[in-house]
């Protein structure tokens, strides 16, 4: 089968999970014997009224009668594209316009300026729209299924998928520092960690691998409150030096604000690690059992005991890491059913 994926790209950024996603399916797809083409449009971030302009581009590109038997989108505004059979497989919308609209912490879009009202009524219309023009609509989380069902009475199934580490993490052992994943941006919320930290009566240290806008925010912060020998801010890192950390970890401690899936929280389960994270993560909650594979805490102080739990009973840590292992096998299908889920009836 001639299988298109169609996607967005942020130039000269590595990794993340859009394109892991991405890359992952297009990869598993050709191991299947299909042929494959990943169709990318940068996305433009210069101002936030760029989203026009990227779903103009988007509804411009039209697939018809290329000899693609199937276009499979998979995020905003790559639903819009003109195919004769599409699948859409969701990672998210442009949640600015969506739950993070008038939130300034994630969100330039404010219902105090009239354009940026108009502007999210049309992309919310718009994507009503033309994901109903697909054959079947997919999601990677409940959160985002639930998310479609609110906002645009949409119905998707969740289809969850391996992360990008998965045949590489291991097992470790249980070593004297909690692992935070990712980039250091406000909806990931790494700030958490640091004030959980303050507040825990154990002395393990907090390694953040990861880069973003608000590292230097960190450095000072943990800084001023004398954390700086606990605290260490690898940056960027390597998968070898990832897959380590991981295994040496004797927890993963992953607090996002309303994620839709969160590789961090199947990457850790796959090194049998627990992950601590927070009530209003989302996609983690699917996956995270309070007091069985992690703990789920609802602010810094419920961070810093779960914390101190681990640190004190590191056979507990265990317990919970080999849970979060079980609760992958449960949950998270192979590539090949992945595949053939999406395919089915194309």
């Amino acid at each position: 089968m001639k299988v298109v994926v169609a996607t967005t790209q942020d130039l000269f950024v590595r990794g993340g999970g859009a394109t892991y996603h991405a890359e992952g399916l297009a990869t598993a797809l050709l191991s299947l014997g299909h042929e494959v083409e990943t169709v990318r449009i940068p996305f433009g971030w210069r101002h936030k009224y760029e989203v026009l302009r990227q779903a103009y581009e988007w509804r411009m590109l039209d697939l018809r009668e290329t000899g693609a038997d199937l276009v499979v989108t998979l995020k905003f505004p790559a639903f819009y594209v003109r195919a004769d059979r599409k699948v859409a497989w969701v990672l998210h919308q442009h949640r600015p316009l969506y739950d993070n609209f008038d939130r300034p912490e994630y969100s330039a879009f404010s219902s105090k300026i009239a354009e940026d009202v108009a502007i999210r009524d049309a992309v919310q219309r718009w994507d009503t729209a033309y994901l109903g023009e697909m054959q079947r609509i997919f999601t990677n989380s409940q959160t985002v299924a639930d998310r479609l069902r609110r906002y645009n009475g949409l119905e998707g199934t969740p289809l969850y998928h391996p992360p990008p580490a998965a045949g590489r993490l291991r097992p470790g052992s249980f070593s004297d520092y909690v692992l935070w994943v990712g980039r250091l941006e406000a909806n990931k919320r790494p700030g958490l960690l640091l004030d959980a930290l303050a507040l825990t009566r154990s002395k393990l240290r907090a390694v953040f691998a990861g880069r973003g806008p608000q590292e230097d925010a960190l450095r000072q912060s943990a800084r001023a409150r004398g954390l700086e020998g606990r605290v260490e801010l690898r940056g960027l890192v390597s998968d070898e030096e990832k897959v380590a950390l991981y295994a040496g970890a004797r927890a993963v401690v992953y607090p996002p604000f309303h994620e839709d899936l969160g590789y961090v929280t199947l990457e850790a389960f796959l090194a049998g690690k627990p992950v601590i994270t927070t009530a209003d993560a989302g996609g983690p909650t699917e996956f995270v059992r309070d007091g069985v594979n992690g703990f789920v805490a609802n602010d810094a102080p419920g961070i810093a005991a779960a914390i101190d739990a681990y640190a004190d009973d590191a056979d507990l840590a265990a317990r919970h890491g080999a849970a979060g292992r079980a609760t992958y096998a449960e949950k998270i299908p192979a590539w090949e059913s992945v595949c053939a889920r999406l395919l089915e009836g194309a």
